[in-house]
């Protein structure tokens, strides 16, 4: 409260849990619930959901879309088809000096797909980010398993690399773009006009889906 009051034209991004605060978030929970949406009028019965942790709210919400979206359509929630990271020895990317490149954890991919697909007989994976989504494809392919056909994936950020993954990655936009632009817009007017009122000060951004050709 005390920086707050030092600080009166401050904007978050994503709720910082202090009351009264003036921030924009992206709803995560619909972004997981247009990929399952779109896995789910495609034909697929066996979508899995694989996020780093879910010890971070904005993840939970994700899971909290992804069985939404599935109890909606009359199907039940299987445990089998949700991998969360941190159950697992979750190692991240890191650069290499010695050899100049970065090092993605396959092993931590290779542990998702023993479960979703192994276990839970997935045909369709949601994924933690399109980083995850392009090392998914890499393994199923190892693995001998086709992209959309065998099973599909969908990433989530939008990031360039989507569009030179093979096949192309559908995705989910998360309009940092516009995220932005609202923040700016909303401190412009806390300057010129004082505090925002009650009713304004939380800004929810939809996500968009980007269909290409992986889901």
């Amino acid at each position: 409260h005390l920086l707050m009051a030092r600080h009166p034209n401050t904007i978050f991004y994503e709720d910082p849990g202090v009351p009264g605060a003036v921030y924009v978030t992206v709803d995560r929970e619909e972004a997981a619930r247009l990929a399952v949406r779109r896995l789910l009028e495609r034909g697929r019965q066996r979508i899995g959901l694989a996020v780093m942790t879910l010890a971070r709210r904005p993840h939970l919400a994700r899971l909290h879309g992804y069985q939404r979206e599935l109890q909606a359509h009359g199907l039940a929630i299987d445990e089998r088809l949700i991998f969360n990271g941190a159950n697992v020895r979750l190692t991240f990317a890191k650069y290499n000096e010695a050899e100049g490149r970065w090092e993605f954890p396959f092993e931590t991919i290779d542990a998702a797909i023993d479960r979703l697909v192994g276990d839970g007989n997935a045909d369709a994976i949601v994924a933690h980010d399109d980083f995850w989504a392009a090392a998914l494809i890499k393994r199923l392919r190892a693995r001998g398993l086709r992209v959309p056909d065998d099973v599909a994936v969908i990433g989530y950020l939008n990031h360039y690399v989507a569009d030179w993954t093979d096949p192309a990655l559908t995705t989910l936009d998360l309009q940092h773009a516009l995220t932005a632009r609202q923040m700016v817009g909303m401190m412009a007017r806390m300057i010129t006009c004082g505090p925002l009122p009650e009713d304004e000060r939380v800004v929810k951004i939809l996500p968009k889906l980007i269909v290409r050709e992986s889901a």
